[in-house]
């Protein structure tokens, strides 16, 4: 098998047409300097099959790279990502290192980023972990974020969601506040943080 020609395609970063024995092939640049796939070379079925593989590889990275960027995604939903598009795990395990490496994929960053926005939308602690185990993250990098919000920030929010029920449940009956209690546990919020807002928050 004989590499014919070689051409940079126009408006395709680092991406060539390569004919081969009358066949053509898209690869990336890191494909055909990883191959030498270079005018008049002679390669073997198996090198082609190879560098096609690799190429298929590294498009995946790059879409990979685009969803976990774009949309702030863990490395579960990048690897169910991957999965859903017929990858190996070796092919998966590959990539997710890859974006670790460079450093695209941090999730104890992004654990504690997402719980420091969940605590300021005024979700409880029980409701964030809830919203991060959903999002395929282990407990203990739940755990670990959790503990990393801002205590003023939490009780902040919490106030704010508070103050909202106090509009719907305008009296100060027992009954409208069991209703306003409620809500902040149906938020996420526990007995000890409501007795901690009561006893801190309330003249604010």
């Amino acid at each position: 098998m004989i590499v014919e020609s070689l051409e940079l395609i126009k408006g395709k970063d680092k991406r060539y047409n390569c004919v081969i024995d009358d066949e053509v092939y898209s690869f990336i640049e890191e494909v055909i300097l990883e191959y030498r796939l270079v005018k008049g070379k002679e390669i073997t079925k198996e090198t082609l099959n190879q560098a096609i593989k690799k190429n298929e590889s590294l498009n995946y990275y790059d879409k990979a790279l685009v969803y976990a960027y774009k949309y702030n995604k863990s490395s579960f939903e990048v690897i169910t990502y991957l999965k859903n598009k017929g990858l190996s795990n070796n092919e998966i395990a590959e990539i997710i290192e890859k974006l670790k490496k460079n450093k695209i994929i941090n999730d104890e960053a992004l654990v504690k980023n997402l719980c420091s926005y969940y605590a300021k939308e005024g979700c409880g602690r029980l409701l964030i972990s809830k919203k991060l185990y959903e999002k395929g993250f282990p407990q203990d990098l739940i755990d670990l974020g959790i503990d990393s919000i801002d205590l003023d920030l939490y009780f902040e929010s919490m106030n704010k969601m508070y103050q909202k029920t106090k509009l719907k449940y305008k009296t100060e009956s027992f009954t409208d506040e069991v209703k306003r209690k409620k809500y902040l546990l149906q938020r996420g919020y526990t007995n000890s943080d409501i007795a901690y807002l009561y006893q801190n928050y309330m003249e604010r």
